[in-house]
């Protein structure tokens, strides 16, 4: 399979369950739509009071960055729902350009919802394929475990929520041991959709572990999920790690690389 075809997806959507009693900040570090892709967003209300979600879209246009998205959906919605106490609200995107679009949503949630996002690939003469994916807060660190041998390739959608541009660092381990490092740029409020063999030529043909991190600081943080895709085209969602922005690969247990 191309690695170009997963310029798409995610990534990559998403709300973790929310036991707060003020409005929640929800990160969905992917969307994709057009080119054959849907992206389904699921939200729930788990209380006996009306909730409510505010949505924010953020288009990527290039080099990382983005702009402010007028996502439209199939529902007639506005930037503010409301979700009936005990109820499930599904959007979804329309899917119908022709060209991929890609990008990140925040939504503020009040307590007691949760969420997540539905990926959806239609490609004619095969069945379609879904993929869900769970999202939340940032963080200063990311382990995101890959496997690109075999056929297999991992996709990661990358962003950054805050008003600041971010260097990142990335450490690689492959299944050999083999270590190698790199950096990636994301502007503020950017957004990065990508198979881990383009930005990570380390990776490919190889299992492994790679962690993304920045040093900490007041505000700042990063967000991301991950699909996997096998040589058929079918994909699933693969599970990523928050950390503490502190590097582990490469790291003895004395504290030195």
């Amino acid at each position: 399979m191309k690695t170009t075809a997963l310029r798409f997806v995610f990534p990559t959507l998403f709300l973790a369950g929310l036991a707060f009693a003020q409005p929640q900040t929800v990160l969905i570090p992917q969307i994709a739509d057009g080119g054959g892709w849907q992206t389904t967003f699921v939200l729930t209300n788990t209380t006996i009071n009306t909730g409510s979600a505010t949505l924010t879209f953020y288009q990527e246009t290039s080099g990382g960055a983005t702009q402010s998205w007028n996502l439209p959906f199939v529902e007639a919605i506005g930037q503010n729902v409301q979700i009936p106490a005990a109820s499930t609200l599904f959007l979804h995107t329309r899917g119908t350009n022709v060209a991929t679009s890609t990008g990140w949503a925040q939504l503020i949630v009040s307590s007691g919802m949760t969420a997540y996002a539905i990926f959806t690939l239609r490609v004619p003469g095969r069945p379609d394929q879904d993929g869900t994916a769970p999202g939340g807060s940032s963080s200063t660190g990311i382990l995101v475990p890959f496997d690109n041998a075999n056929g297999s390739v991992t996709g990661l959608a990358l962003m950054n929520p805050s008003t600041v541009s971010e260097t990142i660092s990335v450490n690689v381990k492959t299944d050999t041991g083999a270590i190698s490092q790199a950096t990636l740029a994301l502007p503020a409020q950017g957004h990065l959709a990508f198979a881990l063999p383009d930005q990570l030529p380390a990776t490919a043909g190889h299992s492994g572990l790679a962690e993304f991190y920045m040093p900490p600081r007041t505000g700042g943080g990063i967000s991301a999920i991950a699909l996997r895709f096998n040589s058929t085209g079918a994909f699933t969602s693969a599970p990523v790690y928050a950390s503490g922005g502190t590097a582990i690969i490469g790291v003895t247990s004395g504290g030195s690389k």
